[in-house]
């Protein structure tokens, strides 16, 4: 076993919240928590095994165990220890969060914060240079030369993405180069009409385009 308590445990707890909020379960209290990391730290190797586990849990929920309302049992962590992403489906996945970045990028452009729930988005973006620069990549365009940096950066994006998946990185919560307003960023990638504000202009062209995968909600 290669864990050290002092460092390990605040990402372990970390973790644990990730899991507890995008499954929608209610968090563990103190004395549970103390429970499942004195178990688990015995299972796993270290606290990137662990937390690799953790993400192919929350990424598989509901397709091969069934997630009820209740916090995941110590043996569904287990279940996934051995678990390994194959990057055909690395691939699937990263192309969703493209496309939930990409329209996020399109309709609200450089000017806010996005609060991604996926935290690989936000470190996907990180390592291209930040959401200003990923915007100024991605933005609406028409010309052949933005469509080909458009091109080149899903291109980018999809590989980083594939990469931080199969390797089981640790990620950032925040974005960096941002703007001031807030918008929350849901990681379900239902097809869905994108929300529009009223005070962004979009001709009806640009609307029809952007009939894809949208679901944002401004905080504030």
């Amino acid at each position: 076993m290669n864990w050290d308590k002092n460092k390990d445990y605040p990402m372990f707890i970390k973790t644990m919240t990730a899991v507890s909020v995008l499954l929608r379960v209610p968090m563990l209290n103190e004395d549970e928590m103390e429970i499942y990391y004195k178990y688990l730290s015995t299972k796993f190797d270290n606290i990137k095994q662990f937390v690799k586990a953790a993400d192919a849990l929350i990424e598989h929920s509901g397709k091969t165990f069934d997630s009820r309302k209740e916090f995941p049992r110590v043996s569904t962590f287990l279940d996934f220890k051995e678990y390994e992403v194959d990057e055909r489906e690395a691939k699937l996945i990263a192309q969703d969060a493209w496309n939930l970045a990409l329209d996020t990028s399109i309709i609200y452009g450089e000017k806010v914060n996005p609060v991604f729930e996926d935290k690989l988005i936000v470190e996907t973006i990180n390592k291209m240079g930040g959401w200003r620069d990923f915007t100024r990549k991605t933005g609406y365009s028409t010309t052949n030369e933005d469509l080909k940096r458009r091109n080149k950066a899903e291109d980018k994006f999809v590989q980083t993405y594939v990469d931080l998946l199969l390797t089981g990185s640790m990620l950032r919560d925040n974005l960096i180069g941002v703007g001031d307003r807030v918008i929350e960023v849901k990681s379900d990638y239902k097809l869905i009409k994108p929300q529009i504000k009223e005070d962004y202009y979009v001709s009806d062209k640009t609307r029809e385009k952007l009939k894809m995968v949208t679901n944002v909600k401004k905080i504030n």
